[in-house]
């Protein structure tokens, strides 16, 4: 079988910390905590596959990372490119209120900047990860590559690493928040830079972005919302289930959409026949 999908970025140990609302300052209680896999390749990677795509995971982890964990994802049908090295982590600790969150991470070897190995696939993803670890895999990768920084893109990015992971890349994923921090990095609109722009809108559902316009697709609504942790790299993960079946971009745009709702109304990766049936 030949690989479809790489992804590269964190899996991590999420901690879930669900509050009724978010503070903006001081305390609030904590109702129930969950540990759970997570991680944006992580979850990318697993509905990928889920719903029936040649994946794999290029990622590193610490010594003391729950190796359940890896053991999911390879018993999801997934390829493991998996570095184990010094310590713990990445470990991220979210406070959630079903609907919005607020993150703080321990980075644990996916602080390492030393190259990551460059591999082929028809697509090349690059999620959360030190943009300097990722610039010679970028450069070397065979297939169309699709940079995704995620809320790192804060803090992780200088221009000229923007700048180099966003020139030509056939797909630039983003929402809002992320959309206008990437265009003040840049100095002009990302979507001067790579092919098109991915611009996620959570309920009011996703753009496609070019420099000859924007094209939107509707969202699908839940029919209950268990939490909305990971229903972005859901949307990825959907996005690509779309593209490895001949679908065009909207309708992967769709797809996306798709999947992202399903995971949040059942907790879970869905499975293709279910986003089919939505579509």
């Amino acid at each position: 079988m030949s690989m479809f999908l790489t992804v590269y970025g964190h899996i991590n140990e999420d901690v879930i910390l669900r509050v009724d609302h978010l503070p903006g300052r001081g305390t609030a209680p904590v109702r129930s905590i969950a540990r759970r896999m997570g991680g944006t390749a992580a979850n990318t990677a697993l509905v990928a596959a889920s719903l029936g795509v040649p994946t794999r995971i290029v990622a590193r982890v610490g010594r003391a990372f729950p190796r359940e964990f890896l053991e999911d994802l390879e018993g999801g049908g997934i390829e493991l490119c998996v570095e184990v090295r010094h310590g713990e982590g990445p470990t991220c600790y979210i406070l959630s209120d079903g609907e919005e969150q607020m993150a703080a991470i321990y980075q644990g070897p996916m602080d390492d900047t030393d190259p990551f190995p460059a591999y082929s696939s028809d697509y090349v993803h690059f999620a959360t990860g030190p943009p300097e670890a990722f610039l010679p895999a970028r450069e070397g990768a065979e297939g169309r590559v699709s940079v995704d920084p995620g809320q790192e893109i804060s803090y992780r990015y200088s221009r000229e690493t923007l700048r180099a992971m966003a020139m030509g890349a056939d797909f630039f994923f983003c929402n809002e928040r992320e959309y206008g921090i990437a265009n003040a990095i840049l100095g002009e609109p990302v979507e001067r830079f790579a092919k098109a722009v991915v611009l996620t809108l959570g309920g009011r559902g996703a753009e496609l972005i070019t420099e000859s316009g924007r094209q939107r697709v509707v969202a699908f609504r839940p029919s209950r919302r268990l939490d909305t942790v990971g229903a972005g790299d859901a949307f990825r993960g959907g996005f690509y289930a779309a593209l490895y079946r001949g679908m065009d971009v909207l309708d992967a745009l769709r797809a996306g959409n798709a999947a992202a709702c399903l995971w949040i109304q059942e907790g879970r990766a869905p499975l293709w026949d279910e986003v089919e049936g939505m579509l």
